[in-house]
């Protein structure tokens, strides 16, 4: 046994290059990801490869170990995924076994019984190394991460701060849009553990950078800020919106497993204008948050409610105006606060608001009527009727 397997690793130690040379071109061929390396670092693939096989030779020490190791990491910076690191080792595996095939002897027994030995070896080598290159890159792909956000935090923080980014984005590489809209996702739960947090919060950042997508004009600016994700979407005026509102959608579908909501800001020129959009957005999925199914609030569309219930009168408005008309329902089992409603959601029309409640248009001009004598509030009178739309925009929707 031991002669054979000198014999064997004598002649495949003569063959090591250009069995090393085979896998690189191999691992070109069959994982796309290396097909685009440069030279350099196909040499570096190359030598880590070499390495390798002298370990599977000899005996796998702590020195080639730790290069093994080092290679795994670099291969982060070099836009490899793990999934192909991985399958080069596989490769790699094959690749030795074929050459220990093609160099060992047939019909010499100890030869062969010595392949075979050293095919046990193969499996172990690969089972050792892909495990720790597998940890070394995912160290190396956090840490690198983690300096990412990092840096992207802090220009977000600038940029929805109002403040001056130009230091921030010349570190990340990033050309500034014009301007930006704020779309932002926060999860609804609060009591998950840190590290469930954490990866919810990763997970909705990659889904963000995924359905967040410019028709053209810039990328999206996206990165995680305390407990929410935010993305800074490019766009040259309000017509973004529309753009924006269809991918946000899209995006909140993906969330909804993670228990995330969706709020949008809107479009305002300049740098500067990101910090308002942001305070929108913020309002906005607070209002998403507080809304039960509704996953996702766009601030334009409910700014007419956010001026509303910002007013400090709102109470006012709501009571003194709805207050007897529900009073009068409730005691009488009347219709006045639907025929309101009705009405005013088919655009003051009274033939359609009748329709709609199935009744004579006769019934609805006496209900508007009785509504005016019981709020002072005339329903067939502009500024009556648009605190009297005000107030129902307050009470929301009549199941709420």
């Amino acid at each position: 046994m031991r002669r054979g397997l000198e014999a064997i690793s004598g002649r495949l130690s003569a063959r090591v290059d250009e069995v090393a040379d085979a896998m690189v071109a191999r691992y070109r061929r069959e994982i796309p990801e290396y097909s685009t390396l440069d030279d350099a670092i196909l040499a570096d693939v190359r030598h880590i490869s070499a390495l390798n096989m002298h370990a599977v030779l000899a005996e796998l020490d702590a020195g080639q170990l730790e290069e093994a190791r080092a290679g795994a990491a670099r291969r982060v910076h070099h836009g490899v995924s793990l999934e192909s690191l991985l399958h080069a080792y596989r490769i790699w595996g094959q690749g030795v076994w074929n050459a220990i095939l093609e160099t060992a002897d047939p019909a010499d027994p100890e030869e062969r019984e010595a392949a075979l030995m050293m095919a046990g070896r193969i499996i172990e080598h690969i089972d050792v190394v892909s495990t720790v290159a597998a940890r070394a890159y995912l160290d190396e792909a956090q840490s690198l991460w983690s300096e990412r956000e990092v840096l992207r935090r802090d220009l977000l923080d600038a940029l929805i701060s109002g403040q001056a980014a130009s230091r921030q984005a010349a570190a990340l590489r990033v050309e500034l849009a014009e301007g930006y809209i704020v779309v932002l996702a926060r999860g609804e739960q609060d009591d998950r553990d840190p590290r469930a947090v954490r990866t919810a919060l990763r997970r909705a950042l990659d889904n963000a950078l995924r359905h967040l997508m410019p028709d053209e004009g810039g990328a999206v600016l996206a990165g995680l800020r305390h407990s929410e994700v935010v993305a800074l979407y490019p766009a040259e005026g309000r017509a973004g919106l529309e753009r924006v509102r269809t991918q946000a959608a899209a995006l909140a579908e993906a969330l909804a497993p993670l228990a995330f909501k969706l709020g949008v800001g809107g479009w305002h020129a300049g740098l500067g204008g990101v910090a308002t959009s942001y305070a929108e957005a913020r309002e906005a999925v607070g209002m998403a948050l507080r809304g039960g199914a509704t996953r996702l609030v766009v601030f334009d569309d409910v700014i007419v409610d956010h001026i509303l219930r910002s007013s400090p009168h709102a109470d006012r408005v709501l009571t003194d105006t709805l207050g007897p008309l529900q009073d009068y329902d409730a005691k009488r089992t009347s219709a006045l606060l639907p025929t309101l409603r009705a009405y005013v959601e088919s655009a003051f029309n009274v033939t359609r608001a009748a329709a709609a409640l199935h009744v004579h248009p006769n019934t609805v001009v006496y209900r508007l009527g009785r509504i005016r004598d019981l709020t002072g509030r005339d329903p067939h009178d502009p500024d009556d009727l648009l605190v009297l739309s005000l107030a129902l925009r307050l009470a929301g929707p009549p199941d709420r």
